[in-house]
């Protein structure tokens, strides 16, 4: 598999994150309001993307509340051809790492359980929220 980078999200990378969910049709319902509210948003400051040879494999955005002290990971994207490659665990923990916050608290569809639980989030068997202490 060819090298995948991460790097902070810009506002250029706009229209690749628009086609990426226009090529997407099983998905592009939930990230339209997401690149809605990153397009008007001049605050990129907890997204990150992963790209191969400059094509967007991947995104993840969040937010921190709580004084700073944690955050909260809003949403995880990688196209399908590149899933099952660690490019989410990759930008989960450049997120987590570049944050400065001392807990991650994730709220997930149930059906990715398995998947947080193996970045290390304690998530119970009800639970649709998981919790991460992070390193300060």
């Amino acid at each position: 598999m060819p090298r995948v980078l991460v790097r902070k999200m810009k506002y250029s990378d706009m229209e690749q994150l628009i086609e990426l969910m226009k090529s997407d049709g099983d998905h592009s319902l939930a990230l339209a309001p997401i690149l809605l509210y990153l397009s008007k948003s001049e605050d990129f400051n907890h997204a990150y993307i992963a790209h191969v040879n400059q094509t967007v494999v991947g995104f993840v955005f969040g937010q921190i509340v709580m004084g700073g002290e944690t955050l909260i990971p809003m949403y995880l994207y990688v196209v399908e051809n590149f899933r099952g490659k660690r490019i989410g665990k990759k930008l989960l923990s450049r997120m987590e790492q570049k944050s400065g916050c001392t807990t991650s608290q994730i709220y997930y569809n149930v059906s990715l359980h398995d998947y947080y639980a193996k970045q290390n989030y304690f998530a119970g068997t009800g639970l649709e929220v998981a919790i991460k202490m992070l390193a300060p």
